[in-house]
């Protein structure tokens, strides 16, 4: 089995308070964007917390998926790492876009054992106002 993968750590801010506050919708946006990478779902678990928050995982068979919200802040925190070679990026985008996420820090790390002659870790910042996006990459290692 290939050792290799993508991990995305990422930080978006100034998203939907509501939607950040809704388990369900999370967990339905997350199981949508697992089945369009057509990966296998193991087991999901969301809690809501109160007054406000939700934090979220989906196990999926090459990693997971996770979310942990704070509507009070507009933010949320994403955590996707699978080992395999599908494009993510397509759909971070649009869970980006459906959190209504004004800017995100997307942190993207190759991992596993054939990474030598790769970029480790890319920082991409990505601003969204109204239909204008702009992405900006930065190198680190």
């Amino acid at each position: 089995m290939d050792t290799n993968g993508q991990h995305f750590v990422i930080d978006a801010f100034e998203c939907q308070n509501d939607m950040l506050n809704n388990a369900k919708e999370l967990e339905d946006l997350l199981t949508r964007a697992i089945n369009q990478l057509e990966m296998e779902i193991l087991s999901s678990h969301f809690h809501s917390f109160f007054p406000q928050g939700v934090t979220g995982i989906i196990g999926i068979s090459t990693s997971h998926f996770s979310i942990h919200t704070w509507p009070e802040h507009g933010y949320a925190a994403l955590d996707i790492y699978t080992c395999g070679d599908q494009n993510i990026w397509p759909v971070l985008r649009e869970i980006l876009l459906i959190l209504q996420a004004g800017r995100s820090d997307v942190y993207e790390i190759c991992r596993g054992e054939n990474i030598n002659n790769n970029v480790t870790l890319r920082k991409f910042t990505l601003t969204v106002n109204g239909t204008n996006e702009e992405i900006i990459e930065s190198n680190v290692f």
